[in-house]
This record gives C-alpha cells, sequence and structure tokens, in this order.
C-alpha cells in the first residue's frame, strides 16, 4: 500500500531532522524541501527548511551571493508569470526554488507569502511575510504587507504595531496614523461592542462608583526602582523632573502608557505634550485615540459582563448606551478628520462603516462611492454601498455597485462575501423577472456551497421544480 501525501512528508521531514542535527545541511534541506512540497499548509515543516538553508549559507544573509544572480533573474520571471494567471501553488513551488538559493529575499518570501494567502495557509503565509520583514525591515512596502496581513487575520494589536514602526520610518504616512486609530477601534468592534442587546431604548444611569468597580480601574502604581535603567517609566519621570518644558518627553510617556493600555495616564500625559507644544494637532490626535480606545474598552467590560449576567437588565441597558456614546464619539472624530484629510480614502470608509451601524445611509453613501476609487478598498466599499442602496430601498443601484464588484471578487479570497454579492444580485434579478440572470447568480454559489441559504429551492423554483 503506497503512503499518503502525510505520511510521505513526516517521513521527509523526520529523515530530514536527523540530517540537521548531523550538520549535514544539503540534505537536509533537500528532506525538508520533499516535506514542504507535499504538505505546503504546515508551518513546522516551512520553518525547519528555512532554518536548515540559513545554516546552509552559514546565516550569512545573502545566500550563494553573485554566484547565483543569474538563476534569480529568471526565477523571478517565473513568479511573476505564475502570479499574473492566479496559478498560486506555481508560485509557491518558484519562490521556494529561489529561496533555496538566498532564504533572506525579502521579495520571494513576499510573493510565497502571499501565495499562502491565497490557498488559505495563514500561518505559513504569516511566518513568511515576518521573515520578509526580518530580511529588509525599513522596507514600508513589506511592513505594510504584514500589518495588513495581520489585520485579515484579526491579530489588530500586532497589526497597529507594525503600523506604528511605520509610522517611525515615515513620519509624514498619514494612513498608518489612521490605520493605528482604526485598529485600537477594530478590538472593541470585532467583540460585538455595538451588538449588546436588540434596543437602547430607556437606558439606565449606573452610579460613578459602580462604574468604577465594574471597569476596575484602580492602576498599579509604579514600581520602586534602585537606579536608571531598571524602568523605563521611572527613567522618562527622571528626565522629564530634568527637563520640565521638553514636549516630547511627555510624548514619550504617552506611548509607553499607551502600549500598556494606561489610557488615563497616556491622556494625561499627551494634554501635557499638548500644553508644552502650544497646541498641535497631531498631538490632539493621539488624546482624541485614546480617549476612543478608553471608551472602547469601557463597552468591552460591560458587555462581557452583560453577557455573564443576563438577567441584569440594568446592567445590558447601560452597556448598551456607553455602546451608542462610543459610535457616536468615533462619528464626531472620523468627521473632523475626514475634512482634515480629504485624500484619506480609508477614512472615509471607516466613517461610513460607522454611519451604516446608525442606519444613515444618505451619510454613508457619498463616503463609500468616493473610497471605492481607491484600489486597495474597491471591492469592499462596493459591496457595503451596494447594502446601503439595498437599505435605502433602491435596488437598482444596488445592483450596479454588486456587479461592478463581482469581477475582481473571487471564491478562494473571500468566501463568504462572494457568496453574499451572488446571492443579493440574484434576489434582485429574481424579483425583478430576469429569470435567467438570477439562475445564473444563484448557480455560482451552488458551485462552492451547495447548502448555502435557501439558494436550492430558489433555483428549483426557477426552473420550474416548485419549492
Amino acid at each position: 500500500m503506497s503512503m499518503d501525501h502525510d505520511e510521505i512528508a513526516k517521513k521527509c521531514w523526520q529523515t530530514g531532522s536527523k540530517a540537521f542535527n548531523a550538520e549535514n545541511w544539503d540534505y537536509a534541506v533537500e528532506m525538508f524541501m520533499k516535506s514542504v512540497q507535499f504538505r505546503p499548509d504546515n508551518l513546522a515543516y516551512r520553518q525547519s527548511l528555512r532554518g536548515a538553508e540559513y545554516r546552509k549559507y552559514n546565516q550569512n544573509k545573502k545566500g550563494a551571493g553573485m554566484m547565483a544572480k543569474t538563476k534569480l533573474m529568471g526565477i523571478r520571471g517565473k513568479v511573476s508569470k505564475h502570479k499574473g494567471k492566479g496559478e498560486w501553488d506555481a508560485v509557491d513551488h518558484a519562490c521556494e526554488e529561489g529561496l533555496y538559493l538566498n532564504p533572506w529575499d525579502p521579495q520571494l518570501n513576499a510573493d510565497a507569502a502571499e501565495s499562502c494567502m491565497r490557498r488559505g495557509y495563514e500561518e505559513v503565509g504569516k511566518f513568511l511575510m515576518e521573515a520578509a520583514v526580518q530580511a529588509d525591515p525599513d522596507s514600508i512596502k513589506f511592513n505594510t504587507l504584514l500589518a495588513n496581513l495581520l489585520e485579515e487575520k484579526g491579530e489588530y494589536k500586532n497589526a497597529a504595531a507594525i503600523w506604528r514602526r511605520i509610522q517611525k520610518l515615515d513620519p509624514q504616512a498619514f494612513e498608518a496614523r489612521t490605520k493605528i486609530m482604526h485598529l485600537e477601534s477594530m478590538r472593541t468592534i470585532d467583540d460585538g461592542g455595538y451588538e449588546i442587546a436588540t434596543s437602547t431604548k430607556d437606558v439606565a444611569h449606573l452610579p460613578d462608583h459602580e462604574v468604577a468597580r465594574r471597569l476596575g480601574r484602580n492602576q498599579k502604581k509604579t514600581d520602586e526602582v534602585d537606579g536608571p535603567g531598571q524602568s523605563e517609566e521611572h527613567d522618562i519621570l527622571n528626565a522629564i523632573r530634568k527637563e520640565p518644558n521638553n514636549k516630547d518627553l511627555y510624548l514619550k510617556l504617552g506611548d509607553f502608557y499607551r502600549r500598556l493600555d494606561r489610557f488615563d495616564d497616556a491622556i494625561e500625559y499627551y494634554t501635557k505634550a499638548d500644553e508644552k507644544a502650544g497646541g498641535n494637532v497631531n498631538i490632539k490626535e493621539f488624546i482624541e485615540d485614546m480617549q476612543l480606545a478608553k471608551l472602547g474598552a469601557e463597552v468591552k467590560s460591560f458587555k462581557n459582563e452583560a453577557i455573564q449576567n443576563p438577567k441584569d437588565e440594568e446592567l445590558t441597558a447601560f452597556a448598551n448606551k456607553k455602546a451608542e456614546e462610543l459610535l457616536d464619539r468615533e462619528i464626531s472624530v472620523y468627521s473632523t478628520r475626514v475634512k482634515r484629510y480629504p485624500a484619506d480614502m480609508r477614512l472615509k470608509f471607516e466613517l461610513a462603516r460607522r454611519y451604516r451601524h446608525k442606519a444613515m445611509w444618505a451619510e454613508a453613501i457619498p463616503l463609500l462611492q468616493a473610497a471605492s476609487n481607491d484600489q486597495r478598498l474597491e471591492v469592499e466599499a462596493l459591496v457595503a454601498l451596494g447594502k446601503c442602496f439595498i437599505q435605502d430601498n433602491r435596488p437598482p443601484m444596488a445592483l450596479r455597485q454588486f456587479k461592478k464588484a463581482l469581477p475582481n471578487l473571487r471564491h478562494d479570497d473571500k468566501p463568504e462575501v462572494f457568496k453574499e454579492v451572488h446571492y443579493y444580485v440574484g434576489r434582485i434579478e429574481e424579483k425583478a423577472g430576469n429569470k435567467s440572470a438570477a439562475e445564473d447568480s444563484y448557480s455560482e454559489i451552488l458551485a462552492h456551497d451547495y447548502n448555502y441559504k435557501d439558494v436550492r429551492a430558489r433555483l428549483e423554483r426557477l426552473q420550474g421544480g416548485g419549492g
């Protein structure tokens, strides 16, 4: 009986591990490469391969060097050709062929990461993209790709940290500032902060001491230290005592507290920095960001407690009140920033998303129309725009947006969005009496998910099968 791919990959990896322990790097690389070819989605196999390749070249950070330059040029051509055709298995194979010659090559690591993400191998994709950034840490391009990948995986805190690195590399990168703010709020939104109950009417008010008790706001005191270098916080406070008018020191301490989610302390020192600076738009935005983050943490805390105490109607009502307060505050802040940075399409998209939460379709639509002109946001904005038009009872306009989105929407990339959009199109076409078009949309869904919603019944009815 022949072994399946899993068994072959495991055997190759075990053989490679023995060669690795014996410091036979060439044979270890050969075996690990085979295990990766049989199981490209296995993170441990990919890590083992890269580790053996690093040692094969004695950690020289350049691989085979100039001797491999001509071969690498040809391999890059193959990668580009396969990417253009969407042949992601072939892209991965070609990238690994090149990484055999130079495992530190940032572009090949990035291309391999994309090929893995396209096929749903998220952890391997993350590992490869991190390798690209490690090889070229000052590259805004690779850092941006990693930040976006982490955001897609829902690792909002880690993604925000990468955007802060980008901000240091390019202080004029407006997108970095917007992304950081967006990701901080996403940590709350992803936890369902806006959806605690079905109604926010007749909310109750909890006394301040009860709010403090439930949030557990008491913060730890600064640890006692014996001397400089043992506490970053203590060192910055000492520096402030020596230079009380240096705004940068207050900013530095504010950043320190922000990283620890000590919102009140961060707000206090950002405010002091703003006072020393005589008023500064960027610092004021830091203060706003911390105020939003603090309110978001409160929403999350009350939501969690409301879930744990479903019979506490007063708590549930108050949690909903705080969620509405957060949403209104974000709309206020984002509206001001959209006016301040009119070319920032991500900011417009985020403001539109919040308007949609409040069913303010007329306000959301023009923002989404503008955001759809940004290639990075085009599909997401068009889908959101179509949903707005449906809610605003304009099906023909919705249909137009969905059809614009479909050519760039692949099931392999975004399966749920792909099916959802085809379902909307099918429903609109069916209601309009366009039987053939509706059948096409429903059939497209069934080709990927035979049990999606009521699609089978609708298709059978259109084809004369009853139901």
